[in-house]
């Protein structure tokens, strides 16, 4: 066991070591600044996560309360002490009256789950966006994957390994032909490389005019840039080197500053692709297209020379708003297009998840199925099914048409991929479901819900094979000022006699439908939710995200159902949508849920 002198000594070491490397960046500052360097490039920090955060969480779960709580107060007290030290630097700086910018990088993640919020977690970054002074004088930079461009129409997304978060500043390319030692080149990523792309741009500016500001460099850099990345719900704009010097050109010349000025309204577009066959999540080298329905010379195109951008299988784009069809087109894969995405503003669209085939599989497949009433489960005989090529499309690449027997059931030849089936049935709102043909695949069913009457809301809910039992609920209002609550063990809600709610159909083994109607409306909310029974103990599963979960809202009088597909984020139950006195707002949250019985 070490003596307690020991132990101070190993603290003294540890405290001289920390304050060295402080004093070490400081000294190293002052000498650039002091010189007159106006662009200091910055490739340092350690990842040390916060208190609150995931990693800082993680790195404490299997501590106690205590040791939780002594770690989080170790962690503030030396981060006070790096804060305040810094602080008092850039303060003594700020009096020279020296002007240059700092050009940070913003860290690089080990892991994909790392990337979403974690740049905060360096200390560096923190300081200097925390900072008044040095804030005024520094850009932290994340990285973007190679993109290329269509039609002069550039689709951005974050590189896979660089930190983000609010915190970030800018975003420039991380993947780069890099000089290396023994005068050679070869390809290198990290935000490392992506940092180095604005220094050269704010030293560009810098020439222009040296009396420019760093923080009219700055300006000239954010306001001008090349469109924009989403990700976790955070947007930041990507550099773009002729904007930004041609502004300060132009400022130079004329005195007037110029920026984007783009008007242009933008919502998102996520999503999952996996092997049809593993289950896998689809990483490969491939490109993604989105095709604007309406000028089909606006093409948007994502392309990734590394491999990655597809983090785990999910995609996060911005597009401006507008209808698209996208086009996935990946090396080894059948290709696939996706029709008819509608982008709101400042909305997230969900996509339906997407199972990708093998190229290799270019042979025909039997495939069977039934017509299912989504009200009761029967089967629906005499129904019309027109197949055409892809998702969510009824209006060319037709491959094939039947007609279901007395039983209701149909069987069709077809290549494998991604399809969709029109249904039609006398009596029936006509329906669009995705059929996926593999090999030796399971009968793919097609659910129409009967004719609503004058006032009626249906929602019915379909999923694959996994989990085996997800859970509609309904809560909503009743006439007597109370809430009802509509699920599997409270299937219906009547009111004098009257039925005003019921789960028409409930489906405990996969697929669906599962069915919610009302069939009363009373003033107020109605909130749907869907609830992953299978995993309901969990407090990290993801599998409600890959069950290809869809919700089809149906309302009397409209003509086609609003459709959601389920956000490929982890939890245990979806929060659907709402409906207040007839007008309907989307929600698509995702959280951690195991009490069923208590939902409002």
């Amino acid at each position: 066991m070490q003596s307690d002198q020991d132990e101070k000594n190993k603290e003294i070491d540890g405290n001289f070591a920390y304050l060295n490397d402080l004093f070490s960046l400081t000294y190293s500052l002052s000498n650039m600044i002091m010189s007159d360097s106006r662009v200091i490039n910055m490739s340092i920090g350690s990842t040390t996560y916060r208190p609150g955060s995931p990693g800082f969480e993680k790195e404490n779960k299997n501590k106690s309360v205590e040791e939780i709580q002594v770690a989080t107060e170790e962690y503030n007290r030396e981060y006070q002490e790096y804060k305040n030290y810094l602080d008092a630097y850039f303060h003594v700086i700020e009096k020279t009256g020296k002007d240059f910018i700092i050009v940070k990088s913003a860290g690089n993640c080990s892991q994909a789950g790392d990337c979403i919020t974690d740049a905060d977690s360096d200390y560096f970054n923190r300081v200097l966006s925390e900072n008044e002074f040095a804030d005024k004088h520094s850009l932290i930079v994340g990285a973007t994957d190679v993109t290329t461009s269509v039609s002069g129409n550039v689709l951005h997304s974050k590189a896979s390994y660089s930190k983000y978060g609010e915190i970030v500043d800018i975003l420039a390319p991380g993947t780069v032909y890099s000089t290396i030692y023994n005068n050679d080149y070869e390809w290198m990523s990290g935000t490392s490389q992506a940092a180095p792309i604005v220094s050269g741009i704010a030293s560009l500016i810098y020439s222009v005019d040296s009396n420019f500001t760093s923080e009219q460099v700055i300006d000239f850099i954010l306001n001008n840039t090349d469109g924009k990345i989403k990700y976790n719900s955070v947007t930041k704009e990507v550099i773009h080197a002729k904007k930004a010097v041609d502004a300060a050109v132009h400022y130079q010349e004329t005195g007037e500053v110029l920026g984007n000025h783009d008007d242009t309204k933008y919502g998102f577009v996520q999503g999952t692709i996996q092997d049809a066959l593993t289950k896998k999540p689809v990483q490969v080298v491939g490109n993604i297209q989105f095709v604007d329905v309406n000028d089909t010379n606006k093409i948007y195109t994502a392309s990734d020379n590394s491999a990655n951008y597809l983090n785990n299988g999910n995609y996060d784009y911005i597009l401006p708003v507008g209808t698209y069809n996208m086009i996935i087109d990946f090396e080894g894969y059948i290709k696939e297009t996706i029709y008819n995405i509608k982008v709101d503003e400042n909305v997230v669209t969900y996509n339906i998840l997407l199972n990708v085939v093998d190229d290799e599989h270019h042979f025909t497949v039997t495939q069977n199925g039934y017509a299912v009433d989504a009200f009761d489960g029967s089967y629906i005989p005499n129904t019309k099914i027109v197949f055409y090529k892809g998702v969510f499309n009824t209006n060319e690449n037709k491959v094939a048409e039947v007609t279901t027997d007395s039983m209701g059931f149909y069987s069709v030849q077809l290549e494998p991929g991604n399809y969709t089936a029109y249904a039609s049935a006398d009596g029936y709102t006509s329906s669009k479901t995705n059929i996926l043909v593999i090999p030796n695949s399971e009968n793919q069913n097609c659910a129409l819900t009967p004719v609503l009457k004058e006032g009626e809301i249906r929602a019915v809910l379909t999923w694959g094979l996994t989990p085996r039992d997800l859970d509609s609920h309904l809560v909503g209002p009743t006439p007597e000022g109370d809430q009802f609550h509509i699920y599997f063990g409270n299937k219906n809600y009547e009111y004098q006699g009257t039925k005003y709610n019921n789960l028409d159909l409930d489906d405990t083994t996969s697929y669906g439908p599962e069915t919610t109607s009302v069939y009363v409306g009373v003033n107020g909310t109605y909130t749907y939710y869907v609830h992953d029974f299978s995993n309901r103990n969990s407090s990290s599963s993801n599998a409600l995200s890959l069950s290809g979960a869809q919700v089809k809202l149906y309302i009397a009088g409209r003509e086609e159902p609003i459709i959601y597909n389920v956000p490929n984020q982890p939890g245990t139950l979806w929060k659907v949508f709402s409906i207040e006195n007839g007008q309907v707002t989307s929600i698509n949250e995702m959280s951690f849920h195991s009490n069923y019985r208590n939902l409002e």
